[in-house]
């Protein structure tokens, strides 16, 4: 009797279960919702990041970046691929990747056999293959006459920083994006600087406390390792910097220690006499 009382009082429970059955069928044939871009508090990719066990520290400013090194292309293995910045590579577009330089950079790339030059945006990471500068896009490869070769030596400039960023007020304003042009033949070069002060420098930071950090880890293994500050747009940066050297070949041999260290992107900086 009290059994088949209770019956009835079943079916309510078994409707309602079929239909919450039927809902989760419904949403597994729609697949889950498409994801949208990733929301980062660190947009121009400046904390700290290990590739392949090296530790690289971008740069908090690429005012007054210059550098010398091998520029190398990357294609249509990577076309279409996230970036670094979150964006998708377009091999041909006209940027490139650099292990350091704040996101969003504009550097102009020189090739110093040829004296061609492009302007591109930095909007990814790279290349981690030791000796190289900077890897170019398809197109600003093909612009700077790298395709056959494959790799040439560059010089890398800041001409506009990074969204955020105010150039310095005697730096050139960046110009449009423009197919290499030769530079004329008869223009002049500069000598280049080998004797006076020079330093290594290892980092730069925004934040003293990082810099401060900097310092007393290299101190363990250098004497002189000091800490530059230098005001841009009202804003204070902190450059670490190792030794004081009276030419420049005295200056690159450490940096070559230096950069065995885990350190890949210090480079050489001639100072001013304070």
């Amino acid at each position: 009797m009290g059994g088949a009382a209770g019956r009835p009082a079943l079916l309510p429970l078994l409707l309602a279960l079929l239909g919450l059955l039927a809902l989760s069928w419904g949403c597994a044939g729609r697949g889950p919702a498409p994801s949208g871009p990733t929301v980062t508090s660190d947009p121009l990719k400046l904390k700290p990041y290990k590739v392949n066990g090296v530790w690289y520290y971008p740069l908090t400013t690429a005012a007054g970046y210059r550098e010398r090194g091998l520029a190398s292309w990357y294609g249509s293995d990577f076309h279409g691929h996230s970036t670094a910045s979150g964006e998708i590579y377009n091999m041909h577009g006209m940027t490139a990747a650099h292990k350091t330089l704040p996101l969003g950079t504009v550097v102009r790339v020189s090739q110093l056999e040829t004296r061609r030059s492009v302007d591109v945006r930095v909007n990814d990471r790279g290349p981690f293959v030791d000796g190289r500068l900077i890897d170019l896009s398809r197109e600003a490869a093909k612009q700077l006459g790298l395709m056959g070769q494959g790799v040439a030596r560059v010089e890398v400039e800041t001409i506009r920083l990074a969204p955020g960023e105010t150039m310095l007020a005697s730096a050139r304003s960046a110009p449009r994006m423009a197919p290499a042009t030769p530079l004329p033949a008869t223009a002049p070069i500069a000598p280049p600087v080998t004797r006076g002060a020079f330093v290594v420098q290892v980092g730069s930071f925004q934040y003293a406390d990082q810099a401060l950090a900097l310092k007393t880890a290299l101190a363990a293994k250098y004497s002189s390792v000091r800490v530059r500050s230098f005001s841009l747009a009202g804003v204070n940066y902190y450059r670490v910097q190792v030794g004081h050297y009276q030419t420049q070949d005295q200056a690159r041999q450490e940096l070559g220690r230096i950069k065995q260290t885990g350190f890949p992107d210090a480079f050489v900086v001639a100072l001013e006499e304070d």
